[in-house]
């Protein structure tokens, strides 16, 4: 017996826009045809939707968040400089963090000094040595994160970038398996309603949208701006 996911490519992906049940499937004078499972009660939607209509529905929504083979290459290319660039400034900050961590244990050591000289009150340690611990911690994450950080960010939006540029492809000759897995990747909430399929989008997708949408006028750099700022914004 083949399985069932195999079978009706599109099941586990919508849900009811009426009620809210899960789609299913089910074989029928040689089609495949997708309807409420009616298992939330109450649900107005009786039509039986065939593979054939869902499927073109499904395509074009990719096609809408995907981004040309030209947008894929100037975005990877300023990406790969802004890498550089990013890089070199964060060397710096790291420097910067770790001069200041310097100066912190050297406040450290002074201030355990004068403690144990009798020059400093055990109170008057206690409170100055809970602060200069806690700029300490601060100065230490920001070195991580400065070293961490940038690559982080980087390869996100890169495979972001690259599974956009996929979604094209996918669109015009994937198998129905590939639109399924794609669509779920990219949605947050698709509904299938009187024979329409409803796609929600999580982000960045909905940025990809918004990019896709200007492909034709010289925009590329305003979407590339936004998309950048959401996967900075991550970490």
């Amino acid at each position: 017996k083949r399985d069932r996911k195999h079978e009706y490519p599109f099941t586990g992906l919508m849900t009811c826009a009426d009620c809210g049940a899960m789609i299913t499937a089910e074989i029928g004078r040689g089609h495949h045809y997708y309807h409420c499972t009616y298992k939330k009660g109450a649900c107005s939607q009786r039509k039986f939707t065939r593979e054939e209509l869902i499927e073109p529905q499904l395509r074009k929504a990719l096609f809408s968040i995907s981004i040309p083979d030209y947008w894929k290459e100037m975005f990877l290319r300023r990406l790969e400089k802004e890498g550089k660039w990013e890089k070199q400034r964060h060397k710096l900050l790291v420097k910067r963090e770790l001069l200041k961590l310097s100066e912190v244990e050297e406040k450290l050591s002074k201030l355990l000094d004068g403690y144990l000289n009798g020059i400093i009150k055990p109170d008057q340690y206690k409170f100055k040595q809970e602060e200069l611990i806690n700029q300490k911690v601060k100065n230490e994450e920001g070195i991580k994160k400065f070293r961490e950080g940038t690559s982080i960010w980087l390869e996100q939006m890169k495979e972001f970038i690259n599974d956009a540029n996929t979604a094209r492809i996918v669109s015009q000759g994937g198998s129905l398996e590939e639109i399924a897995n794609f669509v779920k990747k990219a949605g947050s909430n698709i509904t299938l309603n009187d024979k329409k399929v409803v796609v929600s989008l999580k982000n960045p997708w909905n940025l990809a949208a918004h990019a896709a949408s200007r492909r034709k006028f010289p925009k590329w750099w305003c979407n590339y701006r936004k998309i950048r700022t959401y996967f900075k914004l991550q970490i």
